[in-house]
Order: structure tokens, then sequence, then C-alpha cells
């Protein structure tokens, strides 16, 4: 073989392993951002509630009950990192406060 064609056939080899380096991690990169799906729009937050008692128990013939005031707390993350607003509602007593961290009187 002469010298010039191999010289032609290295450099052809040399060029393509250069566009192989070049090519291959956009190509990758790429690949990547087809299979990774856009962050979900509007999922509801994850949420952690807390309490200072686990179990209340109230006996309204009681004359004195021994704590009716508990304190609630709440985490919430959203997935899209919007802020987060809190509302609480009770059936029995009143809330006390706003936002993440509360009392719930329930002597009223």
């Amino acid at each position: 073989m002469p010298s010039g064609k191999r010289t032609a056939a290295v450099s052809g080899v040399l060029l393509l392993a250069a566009a192989a380096l070049v090519f291959t991690p956009s190509s990758a990169a790429q690949k990547n951002s087809q299979t990774t799906p856009p962050a979900p729009q509007n999922q509801p937050p994850t949420i952690k509630l807390d309490s200072d008692a686990q179990v209340v128990t109230l006996c309204p013939d009681a004359e004195s009950m021994a704590n009716p005031r508990v304190r609630l707390k709440a985490q919430g993350v959203s997935p899209e990192g919007k802020p987060l607003r809190y509302k609480w509602a009770v059936s029995g007593g009143r809330v006390e406060g706003g936002g993440t961290d509360v009392v719930w009187d329930l002597s009223a």
C-alpha cells in the first residue's frame, strides 16, 4: 500500500474517532433530555402534620379539663416550588392563629 493511501486511511480513522468523542456527549445529553419528563404541573403538595398531643380526650361533664388546647403544626412542600397557604377548619372548638403553627382550643 502506498504511503499516501495509508496516511489518508489513518487520518480518516482519527477524524472518525474525534467525531465520535465530540458528538457522543451531546447526543447523550439529547437522549437524557428526551427521556426526562418535564416537572409535573399542578400537582398536590406534600404535607406533614404534627401535634403536641396524639390523643385528646374531653369529658364535657367534668368540671375541669386537663388540657383543652392542642398545638398543631403543618409543613408543606410544593413540587413546583410555589409558596403554600394554610387554612385550618375544625368541627369543635376554635383555631387560634394562622399559617403553619396554630392552637386548637377545645374549651370553646
